[in-house]
Parts: structure tokens; sequence; C-alpha cells
């Protein structure tokens, strides 16, 4: 609690550098405009956003057509007392709870014997013919749970529903530079995204195993001559985060045929395309591989992840031909990965 008080005390007193301000601002905006919906279609997303004004009286619209409070933010934090003054009013209110919790290692045993307890006497109070009314709804209920659904009763998508034509977007011819280009006019919300795919060159195996490694690391070091902590403020600053990947492709006219791509990716607000190009190109043709133990730590992270997602399951069994020792025999295991007996 005091380092908390303490943190915000600061804050009030020496304030918040005006680039993290603008950089915090750049990432709620981005987060907001950003149309997404693979686990949670972008549609019930809008919805949820607007039932919790709906619910206390205010205007649902208002809290999903972000710009005027985007607009009303930028404006704000111009002003280098506003973070300080938002904090000062916090810390100056004096309506506070301070809850405290603690394990309680019988909670569960507890509930277990409340809900037997209020079990009993419920079934105390109840008459014959009340007791046999559960008797029958239980039977009921188990039939209906043992009875296989109809699928058809369920909706279905047939070949009413599929459109005759599909709508195929038509690009516009160009150039970038002296490449060729195809331009696609889509709405994205205030958004860009930027990717730079390159063919992989035929590469010696211990090389090629270390493609995913390198794709996990490019974007979290240094890059152009910043530290990895520079290129961490810059990537918050300017854009929506970088990612990198691996693939192979096949070819469009044979299957049989496939190349490797590295495909570094990025997105950004439509006003800092320009900085997301150049600092996509910075990190692929500069990256800093010198900083050790930021790599170290990048690696750790990365074994760390891999091994809370490995389940082992080891069998012992007995061969015919060797009978069981006599002695113990010990099992190890080792890194979450390894094992040896």
């Amino acid at each position: 609690e005091k380092l908390v008080l303490d943190t915000l005390q600061r804050v009030a007193d020496e304030g918040v550098p005006q680039e993290m301000v603008e950089a915090v601002l750049h990432q709620l905006e981005l987060s907001q405009r950003e149309v997404s919906g693979d686990g949670f279609p972008y549609g019930l997303q809008l919805m949820v956003h607007a039932l919790s004004p709906t619910l206390h009286g205010a205007d649902p619209v208002e809290a999903i057509d972000i710009d005027p409070i985007l607009n009303q933010l930028h404006e704000a934090i111009r002003d280098p007392d506003f973070i300080r003054g938002q904090v000062r009013e916090l810390l100056d209110n004096p309506h506070r709870v301070r809850l405290t919790m603690q394990p309680d290692t019988t909670l569960s045993a507890e509930r277990a014997g409340e809900e037997r307890a209020r079990l009993t006497a419920m079934k105390a109070a109840m008459d014959d013919e009340q007791k046999q009314q559960v008797v029958d709804l239980a039977a009921a209920l188990a039939e209906r749970q043992a009875t296989e659904d109809d699928p058809e009763s369920l909706p279905a998508v047939g070949l009413a529903d599929i459109p005759e034509e599909l709508s195929i977007p038509e690009g516009d011819p160009g150039a970038i530079a002296t490449l060729p280009s195809t331009w696609f006019s889509r709405g994205t919300n205030g958004l860009v995204y930027q990717q730079i795919i390159v063919d992989i060159p035929e590469l010696e195996p211990e090389l090629a195993a270390l493609l995913p490694l390198f794709s996990d690391l490019v974007t979290e070091v240094g890059c152009a001559g910043r530290s990895y902590i520079e290129a961490q403020v810059l990537q918050a600053a300017v854009t929506g985060g970088l990612s990198a990947s691996c693939t192979v492709r096949g070819a469009v006219d044979d299957l049989e045929k496939n190349r490797g791509i590295f495909t570094l990716s990025g997105k950004a607000l439509v006003r800092n395309q320009a900085e997301l190009g150049k600092l996509m190109l910075e990190t692929f043709e500069a990256a800093r591989f010198d900083e050790l133990d930021r790599i170290r730590e990048l690696i750790t992270q990365e074994r760390m992840h891999r091994e809370q997602g490995v389940t082992t399951t080891v069998t012992l069994w007995q061969w015919p031909r060797h009978p069981v020792p006599s002695h113990p025999v010990q099992l190890s295991i080792t890194n979450g990965m390894d094992w040896k007996a």
C-alpha cells in the first residue's frame, strides 16, 4: 500500500515525461480503433462496450464513437499538469477502502457442509408428495439428458445462403520507386498495416534451425544504434507492435514447389505510417544482436514458456525377456523436457 501511495505521490509531484503520456495515448487509441474479432466478434465487442453506459442512462453511441474523446485527450495532455492534476484528485479523495483477504483452506469444506445442511433441512420440511415430485423431476431430467438431440433441428448453412457472385476487390497498379505494386483501398478505421516479405535463401541446417529463434528476437532487440529499451519505447510511440515469422508457401501453379518466406509485420495509426515504415526497415536491416544480456533474457523467457506447455507422461513396463530388477529404479525428469532413467 505504501509503495502504491508513494508512487502516486511522486507522479503528482514530478509528473510523467510527455513522450510517455503520448505513447500511452497512442496505444490506447490504436487498441480502440483496431477491428478485431478472432475470438470475440467485433460487433459483440461494441455491444458489450455500449451495455454499461446504457444501463446507467448514458448515450451508448458516445461510448462507441471514440473520436471526440480522443480529441479531448490529445488537447488535455498538452498541459504538463494534466496527469499530475488527475493523480492529485485521486490522492485528495479521503474515501478509501482497504480490503485485506487471506486464504482459508477450509472454505470449500465449510461451503459443502452448509449446502448439505441446507438440503437436509429442505428435505425434512417436505411431505411425501413433494419428495415424489423431486424424484419424478430427477427421472425426467435423466431421461432428457440421455436423449440424443436431432441435429436437423439446428440452423444450417445451405447453398441458398451462399451468394452466386463473389465480391473480389480490384487493385490499382502503381509503382514504389522502381518496383511494381498494386494498391487496394480498404477501410481500416484509421490504421495502416505494413509487411516486409522476403524469400529465405537456402541455408545450412544449423542456420535453418535458428530461424524460429531469429523471428522471436529480431523485434525485441535494439536496432539502428538504439538499445533495446530505446527501440521498445519507439515502438510504443509510433506503432502498435512489430512481429516476425517464417512460413513455407507453395507455388500457385504447382503444389509440389514451395519456398521459405520471412515476414516482418507492423501496424500503426495512419498519421504514423512513415515512422512505421522507417522503423520496420531499420529493424529488418540493422537489428542489434550484440546485447547479449537481453538475448539471454529473451531466450530464458521463451524456454520457460515452452517448458510450461509441455506435459510429460512416463510409462514403465516390463519386457518379457527382462525380469523386473530387484533393486529400485530411479527416474528423473529434468527441465520438463529431457528425461533419463
